[in-house]
């Protein structure tokens, strides 16, 4: 079953900020460096303990960050990446 076919955000009586690429791209924009750092490594699926030491942080300053960035984007830790890439899509665009 192709999911796009059964789910059209325009017909939604609610606001889904990340329906659109131009809203993930918003949403990112909202994001410190840090916290957009952390949402890029989850979304190129670099193991956590792998992204911190990356960073040069503790695991638990990651996990502070990560949480930060699911609340701000309004999405679980699996929906990071499709925000994330749905944005560099729409900057892809627009610079092109």
């Amino acid at each position: 079953m192709n999911f796009l076919k059964i789910f059209n955000p325009e017909k939604l009586d609610i606001d889904i900020p990340w329906a659109t690429p131009w809203g993930c791209a918003s949403l990112i924009n909202t994001l410190t460096p840090r916290q957009r750092e952390t949402a890029e490594q989850i979304a190129m699926g670099v193991p956590l303990n792998d992204a911190a030491k990356s960073m040069g942080i503790s695991r638990k300053t990651f996990d502070v960050l990560l949480v930060q960035v699911r609340e701000k984007l309004g999405v679980g830790t699996n929906g990071i990446g499709r925000v994330y890439f749905a944005a560099m899509a729409h900057r892809e665009v627009n610079q092109g």
